[in-house]
C-alpha cells in the first residue's frame, strides 16, 4: 500500500478511469520523451473526456507549431478537419486519395445554407415551395438552398426579412468526401 494515496496497486483495476488516464499519459509522454521530428499517434481522441480531447489537441497544435511532422489515425472526423493540413483517406487498407484538406473542403458550392428563427408556416410552404429542405433545430430552422446561383439564393432569403441569422456556403465535408471514396472502392472505380 501506498503510504501517501492509500491505494493498493493491486487493488486498481485496469479498467479504471484512473488507470486509463495515467496509461495514455504515459503513453504520450513515451511518444515525446526524445523530442522526435515524426510522431505517430493512433485514435488520439478515442475514449477521451472532454478536457482529455482538449488537452491531446494543444499537444497535437504545440507539435506542429514547433515545426514536428504529425501522422495520426481516426475515424472522428472533426479532429482531423480540426487539426490537420493534410488527409490521407484510407479504405480497405488501401490509401486511396492524399490531399491538403483545404483543397479537398474548398470545391464549388452546391449550394446555400440559410439559418433563420423558426419559419412561420406560410414561409415555410413558400421555401419549400421551391425545393428547398427544411430542418429545424432548437428555435431556429436550417434551410438548404439548391440553387448555386448566389445572386438568386439571396433574392429568395431576403424575403425572410429580419430573420435571417446566417447565410454560407454548402461544400461537401470531410464526411462526404470519405463516403465517396468508400463509394468508389466498393464500386471498383478509381
Amino acid at each position: 500500500m501506498n503510504a501517501r494515496t492509500g491505494f493498493c496497486v493491486s487493488s486498481i483495476s485496469t479498467t479504471s478511469p484512473i488507470v486509463k488516464k495515467i496509461s495514455f499519459a504515459i503513453g504520450v509522454g513515451l511518444a515525446l520523451i526524445n523530442d522526435p521530428d515524426v510522431v505517430v499517434f493512433d485514435e488520439p481522441m478515442s475514449g477521451l473526456d472532454p478536457l482529455g480531447r482538449k488537452l491531446m489537441a494543444d499537444i497535437i497544435r504545440g507539435l506542429k507549431q514547433e515545426g514536428k511532422t504529425i501522422f495520426f489515425s481516426s475515424h472522428i472526423l472533426h479532429d482531423v478537419e480540426d487539426l490537420c493540413d493534410h488527409v490521407g483517406i484510407m479504405v480497405k487498407g488501401r490509401l486511396r486519395r492524399v490531399a491538403r484538406l483545404a483543397e479537398l473542403l474548398s470545391a464549388k458550392p452546391m449550394g446555400w445554407k440559410a439559418t433563420v428563427k423558426r419559419l412561420s408556416d406560410g414561409d415555410r410552404a413558400r421555401v419549400t415551395g421551391l425545393s428547398w429542405t427544411c430542418s429545424d433545430r432548437g428555435g431556429f430552422t436550417d434551410i438548404q438552398i439548391h440553387d448555386q446561383d448566389l445572386g438568386k439564393a439571396l433574392d429568395a432569403v431576403k424575403g425572410l426579412g429580419d430573420d435571417l441569422v446566417e447565410f454560407s456556403p454548402l461544400r461537401p465535408t470531410l464526411e462526404d468526401i470519405v463516403l465517396q471514396e468508400v463509394e468508389r472502392a466498393e464500386g471498383g472505380t478509381a
